[in-house]
C-alpha cells in the first residue's frame, strides 16, 4: 500500500515538473508570465501589459481650464454708402445757392462747369463738346458775327456776354423739381424774362437742357444755319483737331489751315469758298487763299474779271514779277486800265511793296490811293 502511495507522489511530481517546462518555453515575442506567457514585443523582459499600466499610472493627463472671454460690444456700424437724406428746407436752401452760381456761370462763361450740373442722362455729347458749342452761342460770338445782332438775344443759357447781367426775380421750389426765373440786361436794354427748368438729383441741384442744344453732337447741328458758320467750322476744326472741317471754313481756310501750321490746297480752297452763293464773297475768299498757298491756279475759280486779276496780282507778287499780270489782261481801253489797277493792287496787298502803286493808270486814282493804303 505504501509502495503505491509513492509511485502516485512519484507521478505527481513528474506532471508538475512537464507543466512548468511547457510554461517556460514560451515562444518570442511571447515570455513566461505567472502560470501563463505574456507579449513582450519590445523585448525587454517586461510583459507589455505591464508597461501600459504604468504608463497610465505616471502620464496622468490633466486638465487644464480655458477662460473664454466675453465678447467685447462692439459700437453699431455706420454704413456710409446709404445716400443722405435732404429735408425739403435743405434743398430749398441749395436750390437758392445754385441760382447764386448760375449767374457766376453767365458772367464767367464757365461752360464747364455748367456741364457738371447738367443731369447725366442728358449729357449726351462730351464736356469739350458742351463747351464749344456753349462758346460759340454765346451772345459775344454772336454779336460779332451776326449783322442783325441788336440786342441780348437769348439762346439756351449761353448768353453770357462781357458787361452783361443777369437778375434772378423768381424762384420756384416744389419737390426734387422747380425753376429759376432771370432777366438779362446789356447796357440799357432788358430782355424778357427767362425760365430755366432744375432738378434735384444727386444730392445737388441740375439745370435741364434744351433740345436745341443736343439736335446733334456734330458741328453741322451747331455751325449752319448761322451768319458766321465760317467761323464756326474753323473754331471747331482747330478746337478738335480735325482738318478736314477747314473746308467748309470759308474766307476762314486760311487761318484754320494755320492752325494745324498747313496752307490750304487749291482743292481745299475752292470747296470752302464754294459755300458763298453770292460771287463777291466767294471771289474774296479764294483771293485770301491765294494770298497764302501763291497757286495761280486758284484764280481760276474766281467769276468776277476785276477780282480775276486782282487774284492775278497776287500771284505775280508770289513770283515778284508784276508783268505777269499785266501780260495776262486781254482787253483794252478803260477796261485794261482798271484791271492793271487791280493787277498792282494785288501785287502790293502780297508785297506790301508801295512803291509799285505808282504803276497804277492814272485814270485809276481811288485804285491808287487803297494801294498806299497797304503799308
Amino acid at each position: 500500500m505504501r509502495l503505491q502511495l509513492v509511485f502516485i507522489l512519484l507521478a505527481l511530481v513528474l506532471i508538475a515538473a512537464c507543466a512548468r517546462d511547457i510554461v517556460m518555453g514560451c515562444e518570442a515575442p511571447y515570455i513566461p508570465y505567472e502560470n501563463a506567457c505574456c507579449l513582450d514585443a519590445n523585448n525587454d523582459s517586461i510583459c507589455d501589459i505591464d508597461e501600459d499600466l504604468d504608463l497610465n499610472q505616471t502620464n496622468t493627463t490633466q486638465d487644464i481650464p480655458i477662460e473664454i472671454p466675453e465678447p467685447e460690444e462692439l459700437p453699431e456700424e455706420v454704413n456710409e454708402n446709404l445716400p443722405r437724406v435732404y429735408t425739403q428746407d435743405e434743398k430749398n436752401e441749395l436750390a437758392i445757392e445754385f441760382a447764386d452760381l448760375l449767374q457766376d456761370i453767365w458772367e464767367g462763361e464757365a461752360w464747364g462747369l455748367l456741364y457738371q450740373h447738367i443731369p447725366k442722362a442728358e449729357q449726351n455729347i462730351s464736356e469739350k463738346e458742351f463747351t464749344f458749342y456753349a462758346y460759340i452761342n454765346s451772345d459775344k460770338i454772336r454779336a460779332g458775327y451776326d449783322p442783325d445782332y441788336e440786342y441780348v438775344y437769348l439762346w439756351w443759357h449761353f448768353d453770357g456776354m462781357k458787361g452783361s447781367q443777369l437778375l434772378l426775380l423768381n424762384l420756384t421750389v416744389n419737390g426734387d423739381e422747380g425753376s429759376v426765373h432771370f432777366n438779362a440786361t446789356y447796357g440799357d436794354v432788358f430782355v424778357e424774362p427767362k425760365i430755366l427748368p432744375i432738378v434735384w438729383q444727386n444730392d445737388s441741384w441740375n439745370v435741364r437742357t434744351w433740345n436745341v442744344v443736343y439736335r446733334g453732337s456734330t458741328p453741322e447741328s451747331v455751325c449752319d444755319g448761322t451768319n458766321y458758320s465760317a467761323y464756326c467750322y474753323s473754331e471747331y476744326a482747330q478746337e478738335f483737331r480735325l482738318l478736314d472741317y477747314c473746308s467748309q471754313s470759308g474766307t476762314y481756310v486760311v487761318d484754320c489751315y494755320e492752325g494745324f501750321s498747313k496752307v490750304p490746297t487749291i482743292d481745299a480752297a475752292l470747296a470752302a469758298c464754294s459755300r458763298y452763293v453770292h460771287l463777291t464773297p466767294h471771289d474774296q475768299c479764294l483771293n485770301l487763299a491765294m494770298l497764302a498757298s501763291g497757286d495761280a491756279l486758284i484764280c481760276e475759280g474766281i467769276h468776277l474779271r476785276p477780282n480775276y486779276y486782282h487774284c492775278l496780282g497776287i500771284a505775280a507778287g508770289h513770283d515778284e514779277e508784276l508783268d505777269d499780270c499785266f501780260d495776262a489782261i486781254n482787253e483794252t481801253g478803260r477796261a485794261k486800265d482798271h484791271y492793271k489797277a487791280q493787277c498792282v493792287y494785288g501785287y502790293v496787298e502780297y508785297t506790301r511793296n508801295t512803291r509799285k502803286c505808282a504803276e497804277t493808270p492814272k485814270n485809276e486814282l481811288d485804285m491808287k490811293d487803297d494801294c498806299y493804303k497797304l503799308k
